[in-house]
This record gives structure tokens, C-alpha cells and sequence, in this order.
């Protein structure tokens, strides 16, 4: 498969209604969450989660411009794929294209605790280090 002999990653995202802002792509590090990457999404909503290095693979999750988690992705061996979402209608809307772990991710009824929009504390002047612990709220 082309997508585990590329090296890096390059995760495209398309985000509706967004057309601006600064998402983030967060990870579980036992009871605490972390970033490992952020995207600019241009006005059509778009952006791109890239790094010359792989990401361990596990369970991660996109989070808004307004800092709520929005949804969770699995990522292991693919790891050059697109996803689409509407934001107002999550999460049925969203659609992954290129990563089959998570179109079979999304299949799979919901047996852990359904996580609820949680929203980050905001920082009054800067936005989150990339892989700095998040404290649990």
C-alpha cells in the first residue's frame, strides 16, 4: 500500500461552516490530552495536518478554533489521508477518504463513554504548545 511506504504525515481536512481559524490534532496520553500537530484552515475551510515524522499510531481526536473536540480519528498505518466534516451535524457528517481504519473506526457502535464537546481553558494571549499536556477537566 502506497500510504504506509510514505513517509511523514499529511492529514487534509475540509471543515464546513469554518472558513478561518486554527485547528488542532489532539491525542490520550492516559488521563490527560495532548497536541501533536495544528493546521491553519484557509476561508474555504481547509488545512492540513503535515510533519516530516509518523505519528504513533492511537486513538486522536480534531479540535475547533473554539477549542471543543469535535471528533475522533484512529491513526496507524495511513497516515496520508483527507477528511470531510460539517461541523453541524457531527458526527454523521464526517467522511474519511484514503484511511480505511477509519471508515471501519466509524462503523463500530459506540461501547466507550460518549465523550461530550468538551471545551480546552482558554490562554488569554497564545493558543496550546504543540504536545504539551492538557489537564483533564
Amino acid at each position: 500500500m502506497k500510504a504506509q511506504a510514505q513517509a511523514g504525515h499529511s492529514i487534509r481536512l475540509h471543515l464546513k461552516p469554518y472558513t478561518a481559524g486554527k485547528v488542532y490534532l489532539g491525542y490520550y496520553y492516559g488521563k490527560i490530552k495532548a497536541l501533536a500537530d495544528s493546521a491553519q484552515l484557509n476561508a474555504s475551510g481547509e488545512g492540513v495536518f503535515s510533519g516530516k515524522d509518523r505519528l504513533p499510531g492511537g486513538v486522536y481526536f480534531v479540535v475547533s478554533p473554539a477549542r471543543s473536540i469535535l471528533f475522533e480519528l484512529l491513526i496507524d498505518s495511513a497516515q496520508h489521508f483527507s477528511i470531510a466534516a460539517d461541523t453541524a451535524s457531527l458526527p454523521n457528517s464526517v467522511v474519511f477518504t484514503g484511511s480505511q481504519e477509519n471508515i471501519v473506526f466509524q462503523g463500530i457502535p459506540v461501547i466507550r463513554p460518549k465523550r461530550e464537546r468538551q471545551s480546552w481553558p482558554r490562554q488569554p494571549s497564545s493558543p496550546p504548545r504543540i504536545a504539551k499536556p492538557i489537564p483533564r477537566n
